[in-house]
């Protein structure tokens, strides 16, 4: 069996015609078509649509090419940018102030400094104004993509180990 994206991007579309409803199938691409039958198992089994299930729960074969209905997943699949999912699935990480000032200071502190260098740069740090902080956050984060190979290399260790 052949997973072919042109069918499953066929099918998918059709069913979306219909939605919410149910769509029909093509129905001379009955059974004596496993390609045809298995891009959509596919499909069923990726949660893109739904088809008809007998008393175990498995796609019933005698009904899967007469009716179908794309889920929501289905429908942003097909949307170029991700559909709601994308947006509900999107994670925002935030920093307080507190927290930036708590991790300038422990790099300070543990930075190979003389005590007079670090005692000033942790006053200075401590009375930085939260703008100040979210512009050094801002060229951090700009750091960070800019080494993105050596952060690829942290995370291969740490997932590798």
């Amino acid at each position: 069996m052949n997973l072919e994206r042109a069918l499953q991007l066929e099918i998918l579309l059709h069913c979306r015609k219909s939605y919410p409803d149910i769509a029909p199938l093509d129905q001379q691409r009955q059974s004596d078509d496993p390609v045809y039958h298995g891009n959509i198992a596919y499909l069923c089994e990726h949660g893109l649509i739904e088809c008809p299930t007998d008393d175990h729960g498995r796609i019933d074969l005698t009904m899967v090419f007469c009716l179908a209905k794309i889920t929501v997943q289905g429908l942003d699949f097909l949307e170029d940018d991700g559909g709601i999912s994308a947006i509900l699935k999107t994670v925002t990480v935030k920093l307080d102030p507190g927290d930036l000032r708590t991790l300038l200071s422990h790099k300070v502190e543990n930075a190979d400094l003389s005590g007079d260098v670090k005692k000033e740069m942790l006053k200075v740090i401590k009375a930085l104004p939260a703008e100040l902080l979210k512009k050094i956050a801002q060229e951090f984060l700009q750091s960070a993509v800019d080494y993105l190979p050596n952060a690829l290399q942290i995370i291969q260790k740490y997932v590798f180990q």
